[in-house]
């Protein structure tokens, strides 16, 4: 891999078999939400999925205090999400970055953010993950 693709293209966004990218969704979301989606997208790819997914929730909380305009509509993105492949035991994730998307709409709500941090702690439980490796 080169140099520009390193940087450019890299493995941790680039890799789902979908061919969408990361950043086609994080871009579209605000700072707060397009990181967590960002470390939610990435966090089995980079070896250290706790640290990924707490900061995910780190990202999440500090939104649910922050207010804010809204701009796009939650269907048109999601159909376009559901595009992306995960593994079954993903759906958590997954759910928590619908949620997210759902957060960041015009009619997102608290709630989607509050269910996107309970479904990384399912996660996170489900498989382990205790510390910050």
């Amino acid at each position: 891999m080169t140099d520009s693709e390193i940087v450019n293209k890299p493995f941790h966004y680039t890799s789902n078999p979908s061919g969408i990218e990361c950043i086609e969704f994080a871009e579209q979301l605000n700072f707060n939400l397009g990181n967590a989606f960002k470390y939610l997208w990435r966090h089995q790819l980079k070896g250290r999925p706790a640290k990924d997914l707490l900061k995910a929730i780190w990202y999440l909380e500090r939104e649910q205090s922050r207010t804010g305009p809204k701009f796009y509509t939650f269907d048109t993105t999601v159909a376009y999400f559901d595009k992306v492949q995960m593994d079954e035991d993903l759906q958590s994730i997954q759910l928590a970055m619908r949620l997210i998307l759902s957060a960041a709409s015009v009619t997102g709500t608290l709630a989607d953010l509050v269910g996107a941090v309970a479904c990384i702690r399912y996660h996170m439980e489900q498989n382990g993950y205790t510390a910050v490796e």
